[in-house]
């Protein structure tokens, strides 16, 4: 089989511009295996094909969406005539920008609880109606006039766009989301502050009875509230983002794994090995060879 290749927003992104791009893509055939250092959300606008993941094959058809972290593979085969409206942003902007957001019960759902709980691994898919569909590609189309044009009109208006896209999309779904969650409770505010506390001190030896105290919560209602929001309890949530992380680091730099490691938190080489190969299924050395080797630009894979 094919390795995977990796996409960089870098090569995506234009300068001048927000990390934000739109793509409309009909494509007959496959797109390779692949991930990215960048979310997406793919809307399948038209046509048939199937869409590969770690999870296998699923066909698909107009109405389908998936929302994908880093580091999350797929790939599309057998596709005829399948239409593809393709937004794709930096996770910088739901870091910096767009923090807030991880107030919003929607948005949070879309990108964190859900494709971060522990069977889903980094991909989130549901189904849409005609009519959201047709909402969201409208929004998704002005978003790609603002991103793709030579000459930016400014980072807020399409930071503003991508927000609007991103509501409306989360104002559609949300019901669907919460099926999707089994009936699980909104996030209390313990879980959303222990989120951007472990994110904005990735490096911190965290411990959850440290966390606990931080968030003034008691350690076993902490893990319960994790647990009914993301599906798994903080330590084994702060592995998935420094995984992320360290994925970031592996192909954009060339700092040493064992300083990525300690970078992300992860101080012994051995441990760092270890959980690293546990969520990408590979070592973090492979992990350069492969996606360093297999980068290629937006002219060669458009996905």
């Amino acid at each position: 089989m094919t390795s995977p290749v990796r996409l960089l927003g870098n090569d995506f992104f234009l300068p001048g511009h927000a990390p934000v791009r739109t793509f409309n893509t009909v494509l007959d055939g496959s797109i390779p295996l692949h991930d990215h250092d960048f979310m997406e959300i793919v809307l399948i606008v038209g046509g048939t094909g199937s869409h590969r993941t770690i999870y296998g094959e699923q066909e698909i058809s107009k109405g389908d969406v998936f929302i994908l972290r880093p580091g999350a593979w797929h790939a599309f085969d057998d596709a005829k005539g399948l239409m593809l409206c393709e937004v794709r942003f930096g996770m910088e902007l739901l870091t910096r920008e767009l923090a807030w957001t991880r107030d919003d019960p929607a948005i949070d759902l879309m990108f964190w609880a859900a494709p971060l709980s522990l069977d889903r691994r980094g991909v989130l898919h549901v189904k849409l109606t005609d009519e959201s569909l047709e909402r969201s590609g409208k929004i998704a189309s002005e978003l790609s006039q603002l991103t793709n044009r030579e000459i930016s009109g400014g980072r807020a208006e399409e930071i503003g766009r991508l927000l609007v896209f991103v509501s409306e999309l989360g104002k559609q779904i949300t019901a669907k989301l919460i099926a999707v969650r089994k009936g699980k409770p909104e996030p209390h505010q313990a879980v959303t502050d222990g989120i951007r506390m472990m994110e904005e001190d990735m490096r911190r030896d965290w411990t959850l009875p440290e966390l606990a105290r931080r968030l003034n919560v008691d350690k076993s209602y902490l893990v319960r509230l994790f647990r009914a929001h993301t599906s798994s309890p903080p330590m084994q949530f702060l592995a998935h983002l420094r995984a992320e992380r360290a994925a970031v680091l592996l192909l954009r730099t060339a700092r040493d794994i064992s300083v990525i490691g300690e970078q992300v938190g992860w101080n012994d080489p051995n441990y760092f090995a270890r959980r690293f190969k546990a969520h990408f299924g590979m070592s973090a050395t492979k992990y350069r060879e492969k996606f360093a080797r297999a980068i290629r630009t937006p002219a060669e894979v458009q996905s």
